[in-house]
């Protein structure tokens, strides 16, 4: 059993290219919203890990967003988000501690739903159950958004070599197969788009659906 990631730490100190990467993966996620979204007016979104997200400012600021939830289990990320919250007042935001591995969060739902480097954290069964949760936070025909480490060699050659100068922080990080991403969705959505985010240099396979109305 792997050990599992240190979240404070990795809040604490961030790694020097994430401010790189966040860049990129915030411009991939404007743009799929902007492209499969398509509400009267505003745009409600939750985020699931989203503690402290690195792409609320980079959406709110560039897109209709009137409500931004997250749901994370980590307190300090919470905290930061909140903090984040606070400079955009003009944006409903709210943070929940929940437990995604075994809780469903109770929260109305909205028109996009989405996590960034989440359900690679857990077991295959982990993986399935809580990326299927997504689809019980999104509004009927609204917008399922999943990214997650996928093993190409750029990302086993960059993973080994971080492993080996011992700068790798996630030791419980399962890269994942495009297929098991998207087996994730089977009978909640319809496939829109899947994509490898190849700039990310540890890759990473994007999935965008449409959630099925009930």
């Amino acid at each position: 059993m792997p050990l599992a990631t240190d979240w404070d730490r990795y809040y604490d100190r961030p790694l020097a290219t994430a401010k790189l990467t966040r860049r990129y993966s915030g411009h991939w996620l404007r743009t799929a919203i902007r492209q499969y979204a398509s509400p009267p007016s505003q745009i409600s979104v939750i985020e699931f890990g989203g503690g402290n997200s690195c792409f609320f400012r980079t959406l709110v600021d560039s897109l209709p967003i009137s409500r931004y939830e997250v749901a994370d289990l980590n307190e300090k990320s919470l905290q930061l988000f909140e903090r984040q919250g606070r400079q955009v007042p003009a944006v409903s935001t709210t943070a929940h501690r929940v437990n995604l591995l075994t809780d469903t969060p109770s929260l109305a739902p909205a028109d996009v739903v989405f996590s960034v480097g989440l359900i690679e954290h857990f077991t295959p069964q982990g993986t399935r159950d809580v990326a299927r949760r997504h689809f019980s936070c999104v509004k009927d025909g609204g917008v399922v958004i999943i990214t997650a480490p996928t093993p190409t060699w750029l990302y086993r050659m960059t993973r080994s070599a971080a492993e080996q100068i011992g700068v790798w922080q996630f030791p419980d990080e399962r890269p994942l197969l495009p297929e098991e991403i998207s087996r994730a969705g089977e009978g909640l959505g319809t496939p829109l788009r899947s994509q490898t985010l190849w700039p990310l240099v540890l890759t990473q396979q994007a999935m965008v659906w449409r959630a099925h109305k009930s």
